[in-house]
């Protein structure tokens, strides 16, 4: 048996060609050719293959020692000796192209993840608010008409989500992630706050009611300079939808909980408006039979009370002849 001196000489790179076929014994010395014979012959018998897609010492350990056993003693124990050598080199070499194919997985470029989104709708006149809770933990309440949409996780740097319709959002507090809110026209950003939108389809603006915390509503209608208002608590602000432009102003608007708590108070209030809010709360189109029924004024608090009730209130106030028709509440002028 030759030193194994010379052999430790050959890299590991030079041990996996010969194995693998991809070099001959002409291109080494006379020494390291005949103990190149001798481990190939080694590693024939071993029954082993060199594979950089099945790059597992453990199991090539374990191939390499059942073949041992089953070797005749002791009239081939220098063959065994050899095995034992075989088997350091091969386990060597299998790790490190283990550790290669391990270094490639771990270093290649991440490839985005996408994420399925999920529309969440409201029905056209229900009966308990629908309330939807987000992957980060906010919670959603729609009105009716409306859908928002999600994605089944949030990933990136910002957390966003599509509305149609009136919400009123909880948003849990991440000061990493902002949470985006888009609409038709506009995009709401925020923290971690609490607030209602409505962004109906064909309504004139986009508005927003802030309840707590600070949000920033931006319009995506406007051309050139960019138009936005910094929303604090107790303060409303809106995106004009014919021209881009944004307003706000102190104070919310008076009923804008309401189609959540059925909480109403109306002071000194146009029917005009009064009809809008009893049908943004009660989804039942409420109206005047004309012009002038419209800019009468009407001053009373409702708490949870049913439309029905509210109806009647109000005819017997102002003197007004109440109709139900199909399409709606009709008021009029009593002869």
């Amino acid at each position: 048996m030759k030193s194994e001196k010379n052999i430790s000489k050959l890299t590991p790179e030079e041990w996996t060609a010969f194995l693998n076929g991809e070099r001959g014994t002409e291109t080494f010395s006379g020494e390291e050719t005949s103990e190149m014979r001798e481990m190939q012959e080694a590693w024939e018998l071993s029954g082993t293959v060199f594979s950089h897609s099945a790059a597992d010492p453990d199991k090539a350990w374990a191939k390499l020692n059942k073949q041992l056993d089953k070797t005749p003693q002791p009239a081939e124990q220098p063959t065994r000796r050899l095995f034992r050598r075989v088997m350091q080199y091969a386990a060597t070499i299998l790790v490190l192209v283990a550790l290669g194919v391990t270094g490639y997985w771990l270093s290649r470029p991440k490839q985005p993840v996408t994420s399925q989104w999920v529309v969440q709708q409201s029905v056209v006149q229900p009966t308990v608010i629908k309330q939807v809770t987000l992957p980060d933990g906010t919670i959603v309440s729609l009105n009716a008409d409306s859908r928002i949409e999600y994605p089944e996780s949030f990933s990136g740097q910002k957390r966003t989500v599509k509305l149609v319709g009136e919400a009123f959002f909880d948003v849990h507090h991440d000061a990493l992630h902002p949470f985006i809110i888009e609409t038709e026209g506009a995009e709401i950003e925020v923290l971690g706050t609490s607030f209602n939108v409505s962004a109906y389809p064909g309504k004139e603006k986009v508005e927003v009611n802030v309840r707590t915390g600070t949000v920033r509503l931006v319009s995506t209608r406007k051309k050139g300079k960019q138009a936005e208002e910094i929303l604090p608590a107790g303060q409303r602000g809106w995106v004009n939808l014919s021209d881009g432009s944004t307003s706000s102003q102190l104070g919310v608007a008076p009923n804008y909980l309401s189609w959540v708590n059925k909480d109403i108070r109306f002071k000194n209030t146009p029917l005009s408006e009064v009809f809008g809010v009893l049908e943004n709360t009660y989804h039942v189109k409420v109206e005047g039979a004309n012009a002038h029924i419209d800019t009468l004024r009407y001053t009373a608090d409702f708490e949870k009370q049913n439309l029905d009730f509210i109806v009647d209130v109000i005819g017997r106030t102002l003197n007004l002849k109440v109709s139900k028709t199909d399409d709606g509440i009709v008021f009029a002028m009593k002869k």
